[in-house]
């Protein structure tokens, strides 16, 4: 059996790529983890089980926050770490700097889930003052990496680099709930409005459906929303209880900012229509389909439009439930497989 470790950016608090690492912890079950920072319990179930290596930012950093005000010191905390060095190979999941973890004669596959993960929102002084030199370091440390994939096209283009495979990542599709006899557009007009640290946009969309919908809830993290009237503001947003409010909406818009839309998609296999910002990314990955409307500014909304649709909640949910760990495992145990690291 292969000693493998596998590298995550942090262990602080719980993300989507969380759920990636524990797709490969059940690949590799005796794998060891390394991280920049780890919080004791917070992230719980197997990935506490198995023996975790972290930086000195464990003793710095309690949450995602803190870590962003501390990038500057990452390239220090990855070098200063010792690793065991008797691993046949590691696996990074990196949102921008897991991949920078190296141990010499360890061959090191690095999945590039997102890259700006930790640039969104609020970002310490020293952190943006030492920008140029985090990105260089980071850019730096991929070619480190004996073989790598990136989780879109449009993330590959961006960093121009020459993967070897794309790679689509997922959501916790077998969490979210369906009911195939509801029609959305003729429930209670209930919307729900997706945000997050770099949600633009708020004010002028909640506006045109301020008077349009008897019930609007806002999913997310971002204090700067609060404040608007007929809004019902629910905090933090998980995939799982995304569905709980986005299942009878008549519209679930996603203005949230990241690099996998895994939020509308949650919303999408609920059986919900979406209105989502018109980028190359979320053109890719959702793609055209009744239900799915696009939007470049709030004025450019059609109301008229998503109240004609003809709507297939089955599609939206099967399109949706493409995006599954099931055939991310497969098509990574092919990956690594097609160049010979081990023999399924």
């Amino acid at each position: 059996m292969s000693k493998v470790l596998l590298a995550i950016d942090q262990l602080v608090e719980r993300n989507n790529a969380t759920y990636i690492l524990e797709h490969f912890l059940a690949l590799f079950p005796d794998a060891h983890i390394v991280t920049l920072a780890h919080k004791e319990k917070a992230i719980g179930g197997k990935i506490e089980m198995a023996p975790i290596y972290s930086t000195f930012l464990s003793r710095m950093v309690s949450s995602v926050d803190e870590l962003k005000k501390k990038l500057f010191l990452i390239p220090g905390a990855v070098k200063g770490l010792e690793l065991p060095c008797d691993f046949d190979f590691m696996i990074s999941i990196s949102s921008g700097f897991s991949h920078g973890f190296h141990i010499q004669g360890v061959k090191h596959y690095s999945y590039i889930y997102e890259w700006d993960y930790f640039f969104q929102g609020k970002v310490g002084l020293l952190s943006k003052l030492f920008k140029m030199y985090i990105n260089g370091w980071r850019t730096e440390a991929l070619e480190s990496s004996n073989l790598l994939s990136l989780s879109n096209e449009v993330l590959a283009k961006s960093l121009n680099v020459p993967a070897q495979k794309i790679i689509l990542p997922f959501f916790k599709a077998d969490k979210i709930l369906f009911n195939d006899q509801i029609n959305p557009f003729e429930q209670d007009k209930r919307i729900v409005i997706l945000v997050n640290e770099k949600v633009r946009d708020f004010s002028k969309i909640s506006n045109i459906f301020a008077n349009k919908a008897k019930q609007i809830f806002v999913l997310g993290s971002n204090t700067h929303t609060l404040g608007h009237s007929n809004m019902n503001y629910m905090g933090e947003m998980t995939q799982e209880n995304i569905s709980k409010y986005c299942e009878n909406a008549w519209l679930t818009i996603d203005l949230s900012c990241g690099e996998f839309p895994e939020y509308s998609l949650a919303a999408m296999a609920s059986g919900s229509p979406v209105l989502v910002r018109n980028n190359q990314i979320n053109k890719e990955i959702i793609g055209e389909l009744e239900g799915v409307f696009y939007f470049d500014q709030a004025q450019q909304i059609d109301l008229d439009q998503i109240k004609k649709s003809n709507l297939d909640r089955r599609k939206l949910r099967r399109k949706a439930l493409r995006y599954n760990g099931r055939i991310f495992k497969s098509r990574n145990l092919r990956f690594l497989s097609d160049n010979s690291w081990f023999d399924r």
